[in-house]
């Protein structure tokens, strides 16, 4: 299975829920392996969802642990590394017990910052290094 993002689409939903539904002989029909490719930077790279998973056929047996093994490289191995430095990061800045007695609202807010601009705020304290108030770019 060719895995265009790190984040379940349609077609990928659509995908992995007609395999399990699908009344035929999956291993005959489809002839998948425990195995995805992912295009990553122009470079279609494969990965096993299990040890020797590009020998091992997908069943109808098995195709419901393929599904799961499938889902859980999407949402957690797939992009453990991008996690893991944003965690992290995130700690070094914010390594405090008073953390913990925020909600995740709040913390959305001091990462993200508030969802409602005031633009004329912001116009009148922005300072132009290099461009113009009326140059196209801003």
């Amino acid at each position: 299975m060719l895995l265009n993002s790190q984040w379940i689409t349609e077609e990928i939903k659509d995908g992995l829920s007609e395999l399990l539904s699908y009344e035929g002989n999956v291993e005959e029909d489809f002839y998948s392996t425990f195995q995805v490719f992912q295009e990553e930077f122009g470079i279609i790279k494969s990965y096993n969802l299990k040890p020797g998973g590009d020998k091992i056929p997908v069943t109808n047996q098995n195709r419901k642990e393929y599904v799961q093994l499938c889902i859980d490289f999407l949402l957690n191995k797939s992009m453990y590394k991008q996690f893991a430095a944003f965690y992290y990061g995130f700690h070094s800045v914010c390594a405090s017990n008073a953390l913990m007695l925020l909600h995740p609202e709040e913390v959305e807010i001091l990462v993200c910052g508030s969802p409602e601009l005031d633009m004329h705020t912001l116009q009148r304290s922005t300072q132009y290094d290099g461009y113009a108030k009326t140059d196209l770019t801003i």
